[in-house]
């Protein structure tokens, strides 16, 4: 008489594909939930430093009495911010402050940092600095901005927000 019942050994090219999917469907969902986390801490690294670029303007206000030192009403380069003409005790200060943001933001072409505004800037100071997680959830270029008149994370283009270079 035969033996109806047989022992298996292994797995089947089946069972095997079934896993390698499941495998790889739950590694491309931990993989875009660490690229939005990153993304994330970048604009929350960009929002702390725009931070200290109001504590730095307001250092410079309270020596000199304007913040005309700090501003140069420009975009910087998207790789430097060596073109800006900061002057002052509080000049390397900002540039280092400047070179971290642009370093973060990741700048593309059209997308940068600007220092000044459309007012008197001995009188008022305005920076904006593009957001890459703001951005891409938005769907349009984002912008963080730092003024004399507070502070506004979610400008997307008119310039108007607190903060920013028609509303410093």
């Amino acid at each position: 008489m035969r033996n109806l019942s047989k022992n298996k050994e292994g797995f089947t090219l089946i069972e095997l594909l079934v896993v390698m999917a499941i495998i790889s469907i739950l590694s491309s969902v931990v993989l875009s939930s660490v690229n939005t986390a990153r993304l994330k801490s970048k604009d929350s690294a960009i929002k702390e430093e725009l931070t200290q670029i109001a504590n730095t303007m307001a250092l410079d206000y309270n020596d000199y009495g304007s913040y005309g030192n700090l501003q140069t009403n420009q975009w910087s380069p998207t790789t430097n911010c060596n073109s800006f003409t900061f002057s002052g005790t509080y000049a390397p200060s900002l540039l280092s402050i400047c070179t971290n943001l642009v370093s973060l933001s990741g700048l593309s072409s059209g997308n940068g940092f600007f220092s000044g505004n459309s007012v008197d800037n001995s009188k008022n100071f305005s920076f904006m600095i593009y957001l890459p997680y703001q951005s891409s959830v938005n769907g349009v270029a984002t912008y963080g901005c730092v003024g004399s008149g507070g502070k506004s994370f979610t400008d997307t283009g008119s310039w108007t927000a607190s903060g920013c270079y028609a509303n410093p």
